[in-house]
This record gives structure tokens, C-alpha cells and sequence, in this order.
């Protein structure tokens, strides 16, 4: 018998279309993040920690929801709409239970964090498009804000005043007007620089 539920189980996970998206949503989220580290060179141990842990939670939460959604039987596909309903039919979706409701949860937060990782990367998108997406991930956690500004339009260095002093007053100039960053007209480019660098940015 134990066996028999233990095929179920493993059937209702294998077999579930959300649980295999949010499993490709996982696996991307990971060679895009492993990229962007890779590009700048910035390898973080505390976050990946976090995002390991973050992910693991993910799959063991829906894994444990499966045994629930098992155990109760739980089916909203009938609280949908026809049209709704007739969709995820012929997609082959016939339950819709809380693992399912969970999952797509999961991956659409796995999504912002690809789009921004990818938008990091640097692949070739649209300029309109990505400045409405960097917008709209901007609304999101602090983990998924993407800057608006160019990362490759400036060189790859830390906030540090002889760094920025190297940059030129040009330079400094554009990054402070795209910062909103106030300076007297007269400003010297050691000025400029100090300020730049009072600012709690970190320059990709």
C-alpha cells in the first residue's frame, strides 16, 4: 500500500504542468543569476545562501502542498470561469488545487527575478521595452530593483572619491544628473566626487 500512495505521490508531482514550470522557472533563475555574478565579477555568498534557501523552501513547500492537495482532494477548477476552464482543459490541466495555485505564486516571483538578472546580463532587448520593464521590477522587493541606467555606460569600480576623481568632471556630471544628485554649478570634480560617493548606490 505504501507503496502504491508513494507512485501517486510521485506521479502527482512528475505529472503536474505547474510544478515542472516552476522547476525550469528554478533552474533558469539560477544559470541567469550565475551569469550576471559571472559579468560583474561579484560573487555573493550571503545572497546566494538566501536564494538557495528561498528555493529550497519553494520546492519543499509545494511538495508538502502535493500531500495535502492528495490527502483532501482539493479542486477549484470548478470556481473558474468556462472560458478559463475550457483553456487549461486543452492544455491538458484538468485540477486546480493548491499546489498548482502555490506554484504559479512561485513562478511568477522566480519571473521578475529572470527578467532582472537578465536585463543585468545585458541581452539584446528593445531599449522602450526594457526601460518599461526595469520600471515595473523597480516596484518590486529591493532584491528584484533593477537600475534604470546603462550598467555598461560606466566602468565597473566601488564608490571610492580617487576612483571617481579618475572618472572626469563629464562623467561625474552625466552620473549625478541621472542619480538626481544636486551640485553647485561651480563644483570642482572633487566635490562632485565626494558626493557621489556619500550616496548608498553601488555602481554596476
Amino acid at each position: 500500500m505504501f507503496e502504491a500512495l508513494f507512485s501517486a505521490y510521485v506521479a502527482a508531482l512528475y505529472g503536474n504542468a505547474f510544478v515542472i514550470a516552476l522547476a525550469i522557472a528554478i533552474c533558469a533563475d539560477m544559470v541567469f543569476g550565475s551569469l550576471r555574478a559571472i559579468k560583474y565579477r561579484k560573487w555573493n555568498s550571503s545572497v546566494g545562501i538566501d536564494g538557495g534557501i528561498r528555493k529550497v523552501g519553494m520546492v519543499s513547500a509545494v511538495a508538502i502542498l502535493t500531500m495535502v492537495d492528495m490527502l483532501l482532494n482539493v479542486n477549484l477548477i470548478g470556481w473558474v470561469s468556462q472560458d478559463v476552464s475550457t483553456a487549461l482543459s486543452s492544455a491538458g490541466i484538468v485540477k486546480l488545487g493548491i499546489t498548482e495555485l502555490f506554484a504559479l505564486l512561485f513562478v511568477l516571483y522566480e519571473a521578475t527575478s529572470i527578467l532582472k538578472n537578465m536585463l543585468l546580463c545585458g541581452l539584446p532587448i528593445p531599449a522602450g521595452m526594457r526601460d518599461k520593464v526595469a520600471k515595473w521590477l523597480e516596484k518590486m522587493t529591493d532584491e528584484t530593483n533593477v537600475p534604470l541606467r546603462d550598467e555598461n555606460k560606466y566602468p565597473e569600480i566601488s564608490l571610492d572619491e580617487k576612483q571617481l576623481v579618475s572618472m572626469g568632471l563629464d562623467n561625474l556630471k552625466k552620473m549625478a544628473d541621472e542619480w538626481d544628485l544636486e551640485y553647485p554649478e561651480d563644483v570642482t570634480v572633487e566635490q562632485l566626487a565626494a558626493i557621489i560617493a556619500q550616496q548608498p548606490v553601488t555602481l554596476l
